[in-house]
């Protein structure tokens, strides 16, 4: 006799009784299968609700982000200063730039 295949309600079935304390050995014997397949069937199920949460999740915080970016294009302008490069020249000081304050004799 060829090995039971379980259904795919079966498997939502078992991961639902095994979620509920149901022990896999008795479930193994309750649907004709090995405990390793009923393991593998609760393994899938339990991957495929992690994937449909992820999914659920992402779906909310690009909306949300997409939300709140017109939101706040809407009412700020956005302001954007590029990053100073690394290898620049910073330029002198000079008078301007701290008034009141004497600098160095040999400060141009």
């Amino acid at each position: 006799m060829p090995p039971r295949k379980l259904s795919p309600r079966d498997k939502e079935e078992l991961y639902q009784l095994a979620r509920n304390g149901h022990k896999q050995t008795k479930l193994a014997v309750l649907y004709g299968v090995s405990q390793g397949t009923i393991s593998n069937a609760i393994k899938e199920q339990r991957y495929k609700e992690a994937l449909q949460q992820k999914d659920e999740l992402l779906a909310q915080g690009l909306a949300y982000g997409v939300e709140m970016a017109i939101r706040d294009s809407a009412h700020q302008p956005i302001n954007y200063t590029p990053p100073i490069p690394v290898n620049s020249a910073v330029p002198p000081r000079t008078a301007a730039d701290s008034p009141g304050k004497l600098l160095p004799h040999n400060h141009i």
